[in-house]
């Protein structure tokens, strides 16, 4: 496997917001384009905000969604990047998911598993747990080198079960990627950071 450089864009999405979200997230992938990244990855539920409750039927996109799309588009020299959103299925069902966003394209979707409901969190309400655990083929940044690595992607609570990422292990990922969010406690945002 050739050397990768990775991304983290921790960024603090705008909830409900998505246009405004998707604007960060093409500035974050131009960024890591220019620092040579060869994939950046951001946080579960990036492009809708987190902990959106009974926001996330308005939120939703399915993975053909233009706004998608138009985000996928900016990887096609590079970098490729994973991204999360609320997936509204032809079932309509909701579903956390990680989207792989390479070469101009949605080029792998995940949904998440595992859905806590405990505590402060009761995604089972209002979202479905995904039924499905695929590793894709990545070319991480370089398209003339299509399908170079196996990855697996997870969101969240996803890792905290150690089956799923053996699983992802079992079906060919080389590369294990979490994406995760949590709400925040006592933190605050400041224009300037």
């Amino acid at each position: 496997m050739r050397r990768r450089v990775l991304a983290l864009a921790q960024i603090a999405p705008l909830l409900g917001d998505v246009a405004q979200n998707i604007t960060l997230h093409q500035s974050k992938i131009a960024e890591a384009r220019s620092a040579g990244a060869d994939l950046v990855v951001f946080p579960e539920l990036s492009l809708t905000g987190y902990q959106l409750q009974d926001l996330a039927p308005e939120v939703a996109m399915q993975r053909n969604d233009p706004r998608l799309l138009a985000l996928a588009k900016g990887t096609s020299g590079g970098p490729s990047a994973v991204v999360s959103f609320v997936e509204s299925a032809d079932d309509h069902r909701l579903f956390a998911s990680a989207a792989l966003l390479e070469g101009g394209e949605v080029r792998h979707v995940a949904r998440k598993c595992y859905l806590p409901t405990y505590g402060l969190f009761d995604e089972r309400r209002f979202l479905a747990a995904g039924d499905a655990i695929r590793a894709t083929r990545a070319a991480l940044g370089d398209p003339a080198v299509e399908g170079d690595v196996g990855i697996g992607i997870g969101v969240c609570e996803d890792f905290w079960h150690p089956t799923l990422p053996s699983i992802l292990a079992q079906d060919g990922a080389e590369l294990l990627i979490n994406v995760a969010a949590g709400p925040a406690r006592g933190a605050s945002v400041h224009a300037d950071q």
